[in-house]
């Protein structure tokens, strides 16, 4: 069977040759409707023109091309210190960076398309977990994906780094219980989450009570945690230490507690998670998990170019350690477990 052509694409679609070409090359000054866009991708993976383009060789002269599939929660400061930490680290070996795209690219496979010229890329680092048609569409382009901050051990073909969330998440609980804190609350996401059954293991195994009065549950936004540590502390919820699941949620907590003259950590012990840069300027500094983002950074770019380089053909997952790093939020002596 001969190789598939533009040729073939347009007389099966009925397009000409010129915009055909320019359809598939992402050329951002041709104006055509998406319907047309996703009628001649469509039909250039019918007839098999993807495949065989996908197993060309498409390393740049200067080192390999990688792109960053982010997460949409960009405005949040662990994706964007991930997302700039992986910057460097390509830049650092000696690849480049082709392109940042967030969750709002990704929504279907036309602006996907439309984002992402295959041939100018050859592989994916993505943050976060993506929607199953992300990485199908990535396999189909050949083009090997690295997924970072997942946790989740899976039976497929990508390589995936991060943290343990759920073990990281039940050192901070732990923490909070050794300074004898007997009514921990938990302020974050809990659909899904691996910090979340952190936080219920952590209770679980020192035999306290996972008590649905304190499972303060709220998603990954800080005026969201606000409102809801509010709310319960406004209903007078009696607790002597909160894990707030991000640094983000322990600043919406903060904001709570001085409305109400809660004093942390004297009235109330906090431990946040993720470790931002800011975490140690709040009053009072932050106690948190740190999370490595910049080895995790490092080890994403080397595990892709692996893979790209044929140094390795099998999924590695890698877990990086997290540490605690105690501050004052807690009311225990500085320093780090």
């Amino acid at each position: 069977m001969s190789k598939p052509t533009l040729k073939d694409i347009a007389e099966a679609t009925g397009f000409s040759f010129t915009t055909v070409s320019r359809v598939l090359n992402n050329d951002p000054t041709l104006a055509v409707t998406e319907k047309t866009r996703a009628a001649i991708w469509e039909a250039a993976r019918r007839i098999g023109y993807l495949e065989h383009r996908a197993k060309a060789p498409r390393r740049g002269e200067k080192g390999y091309r990688i792109g960053i599939f982010t997460s949409g929660r960009t405005g949040l400061s662990y994706y964007s210190v991930l997302t700039e930490e992986i910057q460097a680290a390509v830049l650092a070996a000696g690849a480049q960076t082709r392109f940042v795209l967030s969750d709002l690219h990704l929504n279907d496979l036309v602006a996907l398309y439309s984002q992402v010229n295959p041939t100018d890329v050859d592989g994916i680092i993505t943050l976060g977990t993506k929607p199953t048609a992300v990485y199908e569409w990535c396999s189909d382009q050949g083009l090997p994906i690295v997924i970072v901050s997942s946790n989740s051990y899976a039976d497929d073909h990508y390589d995936r780094v991060g943290v343990d969330h759920r073990f990281s998440a039940a050192r901070a609980v732990r923490h909070l219980v050794r300074l004898g804190c007997r009514s921990v609350a938990y302020l974050g996401p809990t659909e899904d989450s691996h910090r979340y059954s952190g936080y219920r293991w952590a209770l679980e195994e020192s035999g306290i009570e996972a008590r649905p009065e304190h499972i303060w549950a709220c998603p990954w936004d800080v005026d969201a945690a606000c409102r809801v540590a509010t709310e319960r502390l406004r209903g007078g919820a009696r607790v002597d230490g909160v894990f707030a699941a991000s640094d983000e949620l322990a600043l919406g907590l903060y904001r709570a507690a001085q409305n109400f003259g809660i004093s942390i950590p004297d009235d109330l012990r906090v431990v946040g998670h993720d470790d931002h840069p800011w975490s140690s300027h709040l009053a009072p500094s932050l106690t948190t998990v740190r999370t490595p983002a910049k080895e995790i950074a490092q080890t994403a770019v080397r595990l892709l170019i692996e893979r790209l380089s044929g140094a390795r053909t099998f999924p590695l997952h890698a877990f990086l350690p997290a540490e605690l790093v105690v501050r004052e939020s807690c009311g225990a002596e500085l320093g780090r477990e």
